[in-house]
């Protein structure tokens, strides 16, 4: 863990831009500097909108941080913004808290212009969410934050059951991911 001279959660990206380093994944900064809540209960597909920042660039897999020890299997997948069919997806089995991940059996080649969701659905539970201003008291994210290989397009994405995510939860993130390469 980071910790800023100045002793403020939301401090924590400002202290990696005042170093120079571009962090690739919002999950670990997140996870290194406020952990997660518990998963909410609901049969909803929930995801989090990303544009990718350069061309060339494909999604491999989509990684989750799942806080719940309950035996499930998770149905992980990347889907375009505004709904349609997965691009591409995959399970994964949990049983314990922690980061899970699927790898696509062929990658996904992404539009600099285009928005796409990483998502996660299991049918009892949704994805931690992320909250700005609540628990934990400072925000991590914000609307627009660029890492080095996505730019935040915008809040969580959900729909009722195993479904695109098209509605926008506009208080939220959620603990899902795109894994990039290029």
């Amino acid at each position: 863990v980071v910790t800023d001279p100045s002793g403020t959660p939301a401090s924590r990206k400002s202290t990696l831009a005042r170093i120079g380093a571009l962090p690739v994944s919002f999950l670990d900064e997140w996870s290194d500097y406020y952990g997660f809540a518990l998963n909410q209960a609901g049969d909803y597909t929930t995801g989090q909108a990303f544009v990718p920042r350069r061309t060339g660039q494909t999604c491999t897999g989509i990684r989750v941080y799942w806080n719940d020890a309950t035996a499930t299997t998770l149905k992980l997948a990347l889907y375009p913004t505004g709904g349609g069919a997965a691009l591409a997806s995959g399970t994964v089995a949990s049983s314990s808290a922690g980061f899970k991940s699927v790898t696509f059996g062929t990658p996904v080649s992404l539009t600099k212009s285009n928005s796409y969701v990483a998502a996660v659905w299991d049918g009892v539970k949704q994805a931690p969410q992320l909250a700005p201003g609540g628990k934990p008291t400072a925000a991590a994210l914000a609307l627009g934050d660029k890492f080095r290989d996505i730019a935040i397009l915008g809040w969580g994405y959900y729909e009722t059951g195993d479904a695109s995510p098209a509605n926008v939860y506009t208080s939220n993130f959620y603990a899902v991911e795109p894994i990039i390469s290029g």
